[in-house]
């Protein structure tokens, strides 16, 4: 009798081995079993770091119960939520997807403080606000057709400065003017002078305006036919002796974008200088080049339909992308460009180090913006804003720093804090966030 319990107990532990010492291997490397899917499936993996550190993980509202740095393992392939809290700061919250066999990095995020953030909001056209370069002042067209200013910081303060269906086009670099242009008209409204008006005409329907980088009382209008230099400060528009398609300006200084002879696809970039914008030297420019990409005389950036050309100090290089270049902003030492494209973010250097990927955002990018004084950019993208920081060790994603629904943000800067316009079919709104 012993003899034959021993014999089915034998058994009975050798059939759970065959049977446990399978799913036992299978564990050990990585593979778990998706009750939603019926299946068995290798796991992956997702790696998290955040500045500062020891903030709690949380994956599918499931406490990981692990602090930062950590490493969390044998997640099931697909979407997941992956939040990241730290008291006095703001929830690191994104929808990620895992990969199985992968480890996918979401490496050093940084956390914003939490502080009292101010809002600002308008009725309006359902068009962004245009925030002053030194972000203390706004411009937006309002429902009745009016243009009205206002301070970022205070809802009651705005002023109505004009009746017609004139539509705001910049301000002057350092926020002393503000243009505003019809079909063929454009106004001054000068900020110094309790918001005065200078009314002005042009005999041609204008197409840009572009100010001077550095000097406050000169901008360019680019109409149909024709070029003409506005000075605000004098309340003139005069026009000049050649065409552009597009100009870039500082001190006088232009670069120009004009037709090569009778050629429609030739383009010239042309180095003029006020007073007499004569043509000092020129370069032609490769088939397709339409405008400036980056707003800087030296280097000039030009853009075509999936390349941009360089010219630096006379060299010229010529880069292609898989789709159109969207936009550019330069580092602040002028060192790298930013170029993105619809869903790539790139960032050139002019060191000789050449180009880098930073993202694909897997979202229409809309916009990017270097952080004084911080080694990352802000970029919006979809419907987040977001952090990416840049060193020579590559590129590490960090946290969505405002998300809402249905906005298109455009982004300016205040110091260490950011302004971000939004607008929808009800108006707009001005919101601020701290950055670190």
């Amino acid at each position: 009798m012993q003899t034959r319990v021993r014999t089915i107990f034998l058994a009975v532990m050798i059939g759970l081995f065959l049977l446990l010492a399978p799913v036992a291997v299978f564990y050990a490397l990585g593979y778990r079993y998706d009750v939603n899917r019926g299946q068995v499936l290798r796991t992956g993996a997702v790696l998290v770091t955040t500045y500062p550190r020891n903030a709690t993980v949380t994956l599918d509202s499931e406490p990981a119960r692990k602090r930062t740095p950590v490493v969390v393992r044998n997640v099931l392939p697909g979407e997941h939520l992956l939040r990241v809290e730290l008291e006095g700061y703001e929830t690191f919250e994104k929808r990620v997807t895992i990969l199985a066999e992968r480890t996918t990095l979401y490496d050093a995020i940084l956390l914003a403080p939490k502080h009292d953030r101010w809002r600002v909001e308008r009725r309006g056209t359902g068009a962004p606000p245009v925030v002053s370069p030194d972000g203390t002042a706004i411009a937006w067209n309002a429902t009745d057709d009016t243009i009205t200013v206002g301070r970022t910081t205070d809802a009651n303060a705005d002023l109505i400065l004009d009746h017609s269906a004139e539509t705001i086009s910049g301000w002057s670099p350092y926020s002393r003017y503000l243009l505003t242009t019809g079909e063929r008209s454009l106004t001054i409204y000068d900020r110094n002078g309790d918001w005065s008006a200078r009314n002005m005409g042009v005999d041609q329907p204008i197409r840009y305006v572009r100010w001077d980088q550095a000097n406050e009382s000169y901008a360019y209008l680019l109409t149909t036919e024709a070029t003409f230099v506005v000075d605000a400060f004098a309340g003139t528009v005069t026009r000049l002796p050649f065409y552009a398609l597009d100009l870039l300006a500082a001190n006088g200084q232009l670069r120009t974008i004009e037709r090569t002879g009778l050629s429609e696809r030739q383009r010239t970039l042309v180095f003029r200088s006020a007073p007499t914008y004569d043509r000092s030297t020129s370069l032609d420019l490769p088939l397709g080049t339409e405008a400036f990409i980056a707003a800087s005389l030296n280097p000039v950036v030009t853009a075509s339909d999936q390349t941009i050309t360089t010219v630096h100090n006379g060299a010229t290089q010529t880069r292609a992308f898989a789709d159109a270049p969207r936009g550019s902003e330069w580092s602040p030492q002028q060192a790298a460009l930013l170029v993105w494209t619809d869903d790539e973010l790139w960032s050139l250097s002019l060191d000789g180090l050449g180009e880098q990927l930073i993202a694909r955002t897997g979202d229409t990018l809309h916009t990017a913006r270097w952080v004084a004084g911080w080694p990352a950019l802000v970029v919006s993208h979809g419907t987040e804003i977001g952090f990416f920081d840049v060193d020579p060790r590559g590129t590490r994603y960090a946290a969505p720093l405002l998300t809402r629904a249905d906005v298109l943000p455009r982004l300016s800067f205040r110091g260490n804090q950011l302004l971000s316009a939004s607008a929808d079919e009800h108006g707009w709104t001005i919101e601020s966030l701290q950055l670190f």
